[in-house]
């Protein structure tokens, strides 16, 4: 197996640890009528969806620096496994930004607000 496909599919492996993690701390954030699971695991499932989201959010920007490396001889053709990955990559990127810095302490926002209130 190419190197590159090995850590392709290792960046997906822990994409789908992040988004289990996700799932099982929000149910138990939310839903598990259990205190005593919720208090023992919430803290674990949600110390994981944080390590797996970094590793995933550093490994795919490894993929691409790799990938667009601007001193190549020979460009890499992007393969279907790196398109959905940048794509699922994009996503995760704009939905975890942290939004409210770009627009609550944006000047502009606050005088939309002034002048809509």
């Amino acid at each position: 197996m190419h190197a590159l496909h090995a850590f392709i599919y290792f960046i997906i492996f822990i994409k789908v640890m992040f988004v289990l993690m996700f799932f099982s701390n929000q149910y138990l954030s939310k839903i598990s009528p259990n205190f005593d699971i919720k208090n023992q695991y919430e803290a674990i499932t949600g110390f994981w969806k944080e390590r797996t989201e970094f590793i995933f959010m550093v490994s795919t920007s490894i993929l691409l620096i790799l990938v667009f490396y601007p001193w190549r001889k020979r460009e890499w053709a992007l393969d279907t496994e790196m398109r959905v990955l940048f794509f699922v990559f994009g996503w995760v990127v704009l939905l975890t930004s942290n939004w409210s810095l770009f627009i609550t302490e944006a000047p502009w926002y606050t005088r939309f607000v002034k002048s809509v209130a």
